[in-house]
């Protein structure tokens, strides 16, 4: 091609693309002239993916779109190099790759690749042109030269086709995140955003707990849990001081703590942190990525501005985390108090109904229920008895063994503490409805109010009768002293398929050496077992 005609087809490519706002249109004509210029057959755009270690195509001549993995052929090798590639016969290099061809029926003959990247100098991809004069002819330096030129002067928009994707990716990963419910996994999807986003061999969020000490919610390739010292490493700064910290020689900086690398196996090359910030501008950790991929290796101040905006998400998150534990420890505290007064009246202990809530839950663990419905039952239990905030005095405090019609009326309690509780939306005050209802219920239907039977009472009802009445048995009560704990055991085991579920009562006694842990830690002498 004569020097005129190249300057011409270069001066003809400038104006066109220059008036192109489609991605695609300004790929067909980077391949187009750059094909030209060179005069070639055929000609590929890759691009990279970071996360699964691959690169693509958007467009290539003569197959569909395709992906492979990065280390692969003579592309993948120049854009791990970050080094342009003349090949001037392919079949004679053992990292040219013909799976292609053979898939094709191509034959390539040479070639010439050029990575391109982005404005961070980051390879993103790379431009690779096929067999000049149908391969009778071989690639210059010359050529290499034209080719980096058509290269650079599409590379603000190869740039912005690369970061099209990137934003998509961003998209799926808050797209994935806002499908999650459980807070770790949240935590867990956006340090794999921020290992893909920044390039890094692995992540870390660092979380702030009351000891002075970090702890790893999130640590890619770690399988033991970690705590380290709030001001230990370069996290550690990052977290002191507020700021964040670029680190490409880690081991050559009094900053960074070696231990993790040392009970790892794995070596840190460069590390670059940010503070996690409240909305109310509380640091409340840090996040942190390790080993920039790439021939480099080294963070760039260019990647604060990426991380700034995951570490907000990740912060964010940790905020809610954090207010929502709040709420939900309102809410134990609240429904313990509530329950608590509804034995007061009756001049009973507070740690009767947090008894009764431990002994559930070991019951519930052991029957096999899931460790939220557990949780929820340890919540719930302490309400079985509100009902009685609405039977009288005078029967809810005689000393001596209630008539026939104050019975009765004591049973109502049970009726009026799911008339309190129902209708909410709240599965902890549904749950607490159930027991309240159900927990005088009777495995063989002799119980009260709805003389239920077998398994058609609530688990929870069945698992709080018997909690309830192992506690109250061995409670002082206005009526009747404690009982003997042997006099107990012998009431359990008469009861069981008549009161109880048998189920419940071999697992009682299976287990009997926590419940009576839990017995006596929380006896009354220790006094509200919520103080702090």
């Amino acid at each position: 091609m004569q020097t005129d005609d190249i300057l011409d087809s270069l001066l003809t490519f400038s104006e066109e693309i220059a008036e192109i706002n489609d991605y695609m249109l300004l790929e067909e004509k980077l391949l187009f002239y750059a094909k030209k210029l060179v005069g070639a057959d055929r000609g590929t755009v890759w691009y990279c993916d970071d996360r699964q270690k691959t690169i693509y195509t958007h467009l290539a001549d003569g197959i569909d779109q395709l992906t492979i993995p990065m280390n692969t052929g003579l592309v993948g090798t120049a854009i791990q190099t970050e080094e342009s590639i003349i090949c001037n016969d392919v079949s004679k290099n053992p990292k040219h790759y013909s799976a292609i061809d053979l898939k094709t029926g191509y034959k390539t003959k040479n070639t010439i690749i050029i990575p391109f990247k982005n404005a961070a100098n980051e390879i993103i991809g790379a431009l690779q042109i096929l067999n000049k004069d149908n391969g009778k002819s071989d690639f210059c330096q010359t050529d290499l030269r034209l080719l980096n030129l058509a290269v650079s002067i599409v590379g603000a928009t190869l740039n912005t086709i690369f970061l099209n994707f990137q934003i998509n990716k961003i998209f799926e990963y808050v797209a994935s995140v806002a499908d999650e419910g459980d807070v770790n996994s949240i935590l867990a999807r956006l340090a794999d955003m921020g290992k893909d986003i920044l390039r890094a061999e692995r992540t870390t969020i660092w979380l702030a707990d009351n000891n002075k000490t970090l702890s790893a919610k999130v640590a890619q390739g770690i399988q033991n849990k970690v705590s380290i010292p709030f001001d230990s490493g370069l996290v550690g700064h990052s977290y002191i001081t507020g700021e964040p910290v670029i680190c490409n020689d880690p081991y050559n900086d009094s900053r960074f703590n070696q231990e993790i690398d040392k009970q790892t196996g794995f070596i840190t090359k460069s590390v670059i942190a940010m503070p996690l910030r409240t909305s109310d501008g509380r640091v409340v950790g840090a996040f942190q990525c390790v080993n920039k991929i790439g021939r480099s290796g080294k963070f760039e101040e260019a990647d604060f501005l990426r991380m700034k905006m995951i570490a907000s998400y990740i912060a964010k998150t940790a905020e809610l985390n954090e207010l929502t534990k709040e709420i939900e420890n309102t809410q134990k505290e609240l429904i313990f108090r509530l329950g608590a007064a509804g034995e007061t009246r009756s001049k009973e202990t507070g740690n009767h109904v947090k008894r009764v809530a431990e002994y559930s839950a070991i019951l519930a663990k052991y029957y096999g229920l899931d460790k939220e419905s557990i949780e929820t039952l340890l919540i719930a239990s302490p309400m079985h008895d509100i009902g009685k905030i609405a039977i009288p005095d005078e029967i809810l405090n005689k000393p001596g063994k209630l008539t026939a019609t104050e019975f009765d009326i004591m049973k109502k309690h049970a009726e009026f503490g799911h008339e309190i509780l129902a209708g909410s939306s709240r599965e902890i005050l549904k749950t607490s409805a159930i027991i309240a209802l159900q927990h005088h219920e009777k495995w063989d239907g002799s119980g009260y109010p709805s003389r239920l039977e077998g398994e058609n009472i609530h688990i929870f009802g069945r698992i709080t009768a018997l909690a309830d009445v192992f506690d109250a048995l061995g409670s002082d009560r206005c009526y009747k002293k404690a009982w003997q704990l042997e006099q107990i055991y012998e009431l359990i085991n008469e009861q069981s398929g008549k009161h109880f579920d048998p189920t419940l009562v071999e697992i009682f006694f299976k287990h009997l050496d926590e419940i009576l842990e839990i017995r006596h830690h929380l006896s009354d002498e220790f006094g509200h077992p919520y103080a702090s």
